[in-house]
């Protein structure tokens, strides 16, 4: 997903919120399958080495589901402190409780 793109589910989209990870979502029309962004602030990891292992490890964790979000949405996950020591089965779960709240699944 690009930058553009990004700022405008920020902008015009819904928030959900959870513990590690909060959600921002918008709805459009017209997708050609669900398109997902994960961000990583520096006041969360300093490098970028670690961001994007965290990055990585979000983009795993939401790629079982891919195939059963629907196909119209924008999802961008703002990933907190609290990820960091997280495991791999709290982050999965964590998505998809958020996934379910905001409609997506």
């Amino acid at each position: 997903m690009d930058r553009l793109a990004v700022l405008l589910v920020f902008k015009s989209g819904f928030r959900v919120f959870g513990p590690a990870i909060a959600l921002s979502y918008a709805n459009k029309d017209g997708q050609n399958g669900p398109r997902v962004a994960f961000v990583v602030s520096k006041k969360v990891a300093k490098t970028a080495v670690e961001r994007n292992k965290i990055r990585r490890r979000c983009y795993a964790s939401v790629f079982p589901f891919l195939s059963r979000v629907k196909s119209s949405f924008l999802l961008v996950f703002s990933v907190k402190n609290v990820l960091v020591t997280a495991d791999r089965q709290k982050l999965t779960q964590e998505i998809e409780r958020l996934l379910k709240k905001a409609g997506a699944l």
